[in-house]
């Protein structure tokens, strides 16, 4: 078990895990061309998302066909500008919605007057934040955009945390045992392979090592063994839900699964991780509803993001000790109040 946790561990190491410090040098010291590249390269931006360079000419283009094909309704348009010698970034979340609208411009004759084979579509900069789409004559699309700097664009690669619900699943598992706890995963993942691991052999922990000497039904007990993960020691019990579909009643329910069932309801720390700050306020307003506030108990709820656990993991990459980074990561929780 001590090679296989470590393993685990190390995997966030070699996995191109990327600092967020690392990806800003490098756009500072790019000009608008390269700043595409990069933002690429690290897959800052989707593969749904529509990223463009646009120099001194003061127009951009956009290529219908690919549009049709990799847009969706979250897809997101980036663009870096040269704007006297200084590279600024803009952007607009409503690319699906402007599809839609080239579209409806294609079928009222755009193409009868601006001659494109491969079906791109021009747009002029009437303003540094604005692109203007058609004619008066044959219809106008236009397009806002925000102005983003580095900070916003430029967010700490997820190490396949979006994507990838058992990678986190097992570094959180195994953070654990490195914190010197015993771990448990869900029911429905224990027997997974991660690496070349098979997780049961590291988190040992099983339903009988989990205080539920007050658990008070059947439903109950499935719920808690469908928590994501739980660190246990002799003197506190830690339930973990790692959240990206924001199914915040659920989990809520499963962590508070183990409170009511624990003889000890103030020694349990419930933990929903996620990868937005803003969560919080909307965590908060679950916790409010009925089916939370009428629990007879209080327990004790706490959101952290996955920017605060990637700072943990790297930590620990570079050697820092067990005890000062297990009392950094309940430092970084933000409790639900």
């Amino acid at each position: 078990m001590e090679s296989g946790y470590i393993n685990i561990l190390d995997s966030f190491k070699v996995n191109d895990y990327i600092t967020t410090k690392e990806i800003k040098k490098e756009l500072k010291e790019s000009d608008h061309i390269s700043a595409v590249k990069i933002i690429r390269k690290y897959d800052i931006a989707q593969p749904y998302d529509y990223i463009r360079a646009c120099g001194k000419s003061d127009f951009t283009d956009f290529a219908l066909n690919k549009l049709e094909r990799i847009t969706e309704e979250d897809s997101k348009y980036i663009i870096s500008r040269n704007v006297n010698g200084k590279v600024i970034y803009l952007s607009t979340n409503n690319l699906y919605e402007k599809v839609e609208e080239m579209k409806w411009l294609v079928s009222k004759g755009y193409f009868n007057s601006v001659q494109s084979q491969t079906r791109k579509i021009k747009g002029y900069f009437k303003a540094e934040n604005e692109i203007t789409i058609g004619k008066k004559s044959v219809g106008e699309i236009k397009i806002f955009l925000e102005k983003a700097d580095i900070n916003t664009i430029v967010k700490r690669k997820y190490y396949l945390f979006d994507k990838n619900h058992s990678s986190i699943q097992a570094q959180v598992g195994a953070l654990g045992i490195y914190f010197g706890y015993m771990s448990k995963l869900a029911r429905n993942n224990k027997n997974e392979n991660i690496y070349g691991i098979n997780l049961k052999t590291i988190c040992t922990a099983t339903m009988k090592n989990v205080d539920i000497s007050k658990l008070q039904s059947n439903k109950s007990y499935e719920k808690i063994d469908y928590v994501d993960v739980i660190w246990i020691s002799n003197s506190t019990t830690v339930a973990l839900e790692i959240e990206f579909k924001e199914g915040w009643v659920d989990a809520i329910s499963r962590l508070a699964s183990v409170s009511l069932a624990s003889c000890c309801s103030r020694n349990v720390i419930n933990v929903i991780i996620s990868n937005e700050e803003r969560h919080y306020n909307t965590i908060s307003a679950v916790a409010k509803m009925d089916i939370v506030a009428s629990l007879p108990i209080k327990i004790n709820l706490a959101h952290l993001t996955t920017q605060k656990l990637l700072d943990i993991l790297s930590m620990r990459d570079k050697g820092a000790n067990s005890e000062l980074l297990k009392k950094k990561f309940f430092n970084e929780l933000r409790y639900i109040l």
